[in-house]
């Protein structure tokens, strides 16, 4: 190991003979206009480095990629917890039913949907049926204080709350429709159990707002669209692999913080694997 090699980094020494070897050749050159990459090196690093481009869907919004899995395998499992399992086809045919009930309640393309639930298959449900209906879900977390709710859901003005039974004293004095999603409720079964067809739904519909933490003031909501979400689930799909025929479960956050959805949302690469166990905030508002 020579003296270059013991105190630089691999290349560095190589980098240092460029610009001696230009001085010759180019004595009008001033020092800032001598790069210290070589041009092979200046096209690695910003052309073949660089070449990250991949195809991913433009055309779909969520949701009708799960639609699409529960019609290639509508009996592979999609999500468990301790108490239940869920197949796509299961879990398909509950969002549905919750899709048409929302859009009875008024739920249009990109209306808000408070979602207050705890970590439970009622979340992955709630998520579906909002999107199904066209509405980007609102994700407030239980474990806030009562007052930063009804601050959150007074700033984003949701058209309908989910909820759960336990859970609805929360949101005591907000004049709002509320669904119980874990109670059996009539309208569970007078809905059609088929896909809802909302023909002006695009990728760049909503799918969530999300608020940031506020520790600089007050909190941000942020909008996403469809198609910011679908492709990081195309990407997830090719960095986290998933294997046939195993049931993976993977730990994640509540989904009222930031990232959260996509996490929850992340869809297993084969019809065989699971997706993500369900688990459970919303200023000025940007899109993202």
């Amino acid at each position: 190991m020579n003296k270059n090699q013991k105190y630089c980094p691999t290349g560095v020494p190589h980098r240092l003979d460029t610009p001696f070897e230009l001085a010759p050749e180019e004595p009008a050159l001033e020092a800032p206009e001598i790069s210290l990459l070589s041009p092979a090196s200046r096209r690695r690093m910003l052309v073949e480095w660089n070449a990250t481009h991949v195809d991913y869907p433009t055309n779909a919004s969520i949701h009708e990629l799960f639609e699409a899995e529960a019609r290639r395998s509508p009996d592979a499992i999609a999500a468990s917890s301790r108490e239940e399992v869920l197949t796509y086809g299961q879990l398909n045919r509950r969002a549905n039913r919750l899709a048409r009930r929302l859009i009875e309640q008024g739920v249009s393309l990109g209306a808000p949907v408070g979602i207050l639930v705890e970590r439970s298959l009622d979340m992955l449900v709630g998520l579906l049926g909002i999107l199904k209906a066209g509405g980007a879900y609102l994700p407030l977390d239980p474990a806030y204080p009562r007052e930063r709710l009804l601050d959150m859901v007074q700033d984003s003005a949701p058209v309908v709350m989910l909820t759960q039974g336990a859970l609805a004293g929360r949101l005591a004095g907000l004049e709002l429709p509320l669904l119980a999603l874990d109670e059996d409720a009539p309208w569970w079964g007078s809905q059609p159990a088929t896909d809802p067809e909302r023909a002006a739904l695009s990728p760049e519909n909503l799918t969530y707002v999300i608020y940031t933490s506020g520790s600089t003031g007050r909190p941000k909501g942020v909008l996403v669209e469809h198609r910011a979400l679908a492709a990081y689930l195309d990407f997830a799909r090719r960095a986290y692999p998933g294997t046939a025929g195993t049931a993976r479960n993977f730990p994640f956050s509540d989904t009222a913080r930031p990232r959260a959805p996509e996490t929850q949302m992340r869809p297993r690469s084969s019809s065989n694997s699971d997706w993500m166990e369900s688990s459970g905030r919303p200023g000025s508002i940007r899109r993202r």
